[in-house]
């Protein structure tokens, strides 16, 4: 039950929703550290405070993109029929079916959208959105 709320979460959040959920937890980690290394450490607790504190970030940066990256995949999963995922994947690299392989321009798109994942996302949820709207 708690899987299902989590990936409706995911499919229908707005582009900067999930924005601010992975980048959000980053920029504050950034300005703890930067914190701890302007004022000079007392002692060894001080530092792993720090460390502590960067790791509960990480972390909740790491579930939260991972749940989105499963979220996805199952709504695709949800939506391509069982006989075409493998000829889905067939081309993306090969054309119209025949053997010739795909041209760069052909499936670079997506690949770079993913690639630069802060920028990509702006993009690529809006098309998730309306891929959940219609399943």
């Amino acid at each position: 039950m708690v899987s299902i709320s989590i990936k409706r979460f995911f499919v229908r959040a707005k582009h900067w929703q999930i924005f601010l959920l992975l980048i959000g937890p980053c920029l504050i980690a950034q300005l703890a550290l930067a914190n701890s290394i302007a004022t000079p450490m007392a002692s060894v607790e001080d530092f792993d405070r720090t460390a502590r504190i960067l790791g509960a970030f990480t972390l909740a940066v790491m579930v939260c993109l991972m749940g989105w990256f499963w979220s996805v995949g199952s709504l695709l999963t949800s939506v391509i029929p069982e006989q075409q995922r493998l000829p889905l994947l067939h081309h993306l690299f090969f054309r119209d079916g025949t053997h010739k392989a795909a041209g760069f321009y052909e499936y670079s798109g997506p690949f770079f959208l993913i690639w630069f994942f802060p920028i990509g996302l702006w993009i690529i949820q809006p098309r998730i959105n309306r891929l959940a709207e219609r399943s």
